[in-house]
């Protein structure tokens, strides 16, 4: 296999995305809140939270792809823009760091007052139509009572200003700033986890998503070849990720590469094993693999994981 058909190869594995059904109810629901703010002259915002390994940032990636920025004689057109709050930003941070992705110039200059209303104005200019803000959480990181309540109201006035909706996007306890400020709660018509696949609950997403998975993968699909959404292996794969749907993807990618650098035309539940040990199982911190586990075990440790 020449070197240049393996890294081909190797990228298709790691371009492999499902937008199973609840991605695409999310990136609806964004869509939504886009064009309707737009209609109504008024931000109608949402809020998106999840632990890690929910798939945010996949979210997250694959709506920016619908909205590429565009250079034009009078400048920038940003209809959506992304930025992600570093740890334990205050508000004058905050805005600097959506001043940068948005390519302002001299974004640290100036207070709070001042790169808000740069903010604002650059806003506007660029015709952006959403923001989504990752890591929100960090926002809310050192903030007393009265520091929430100075980033509530910065948040409204931001939409008051600009008319642009807000999609945050960050951990659950996210929520809780919305909980404690009715006024801000009340412009944040969406809110919606993404948890975790629940194979107690609907083992068929699951299996659907495993399906898929595999469909999207270089491997021809051949009579005897390991199909990942048999029931006894997608137990094992929700056993080892814990229905994490970034692990399930991690553990599925390092198995297909390593098939595909042993120019192997098919994936077998040998590389699966390898891979949850080398990558996965300190993360899980199960007693055993759960390809060392008979069904029996594995029915007691799926209902378990799904809590």
């Amino acid at each position: 296999m020449s070197e240049q058909f393996l890294t081909e190869k190797l990228l298709q594995v790691e371009a492999v995305c499902v937008l199973y059904p609840r991605f695409a109810d999310l990136m609806e629901q964004m869509e939504t809140c886009r064009k309707e703010s737009a209609l109504a002259n008024e931000a109608m915002s949402m809020l998106i939270y999840g632990q890690s390994g929910a798939g945010k940032t996949t979210l997250i990636n694959q709506y920016l792809k619908n909205f590429p920025r565009k250079t034009t004689s009078d400048g920038s057109i940003v209809p959506v823009f992304f930025a992600s709050l570093p740890s334990k930003v205050t508000i004058k941070g905050c805005a600097k760091t959506l001043l940068k992705a948005l390519g302002a110039p001299n974004a640290s200059h100036g207070d709070e007052i001042d790169m808000t209303s740069r903010l604002v104005t650059l806003i506007k200019n660029c015709g952006v139509e959403l923001i989504i803000l990752d890591e929100f959480q960090h926002l809310l990181q050192r903030a007393s009572a009265k520091g929430a309540q100075q980033a509530s109201d910065w948040l409204k006035e931001l939409m008051n200003k600009t008319k642009v909706p807000l999609v945050l996007v960050g951990m659950p306890e996210c929520t809780k700033l919305l909980e404690a400020h009715e006024q801000l709660d009340r412009r944040f018509i969406v809110v919606e986890e993404l948890a975790s696949f629940n194979y107690v609950r609907d083992a068929s997403e699951y299996r659907k998503f495993l399906k898929a998975v595999q469909q999207a993968l270089p491997f021809p699909q051949q009579d005897g070849a390991l199909h990942l959404y048999d029931p006894l292996c997608a137990k094992r794969i929700y056993v080892a990720s814990r229905g994490s749907p970034g692990r399930t993807m991690r553990l599925i990618r390092e198995a297909a590469k390593m098939a595909v650098k042993k120019d192997l035309a098919i994936l077998a539940e040998t590389h699966l094993a390898t891979t949850y040990t080398k990558y996965i199982a300190r993360l899980s911190k199960l007693p055993k693999s759960p390809w060392e586990l008979s069904e029996n075990e594995l029915d007691k440790l799926v209902i378990k994981v799904a809590g």
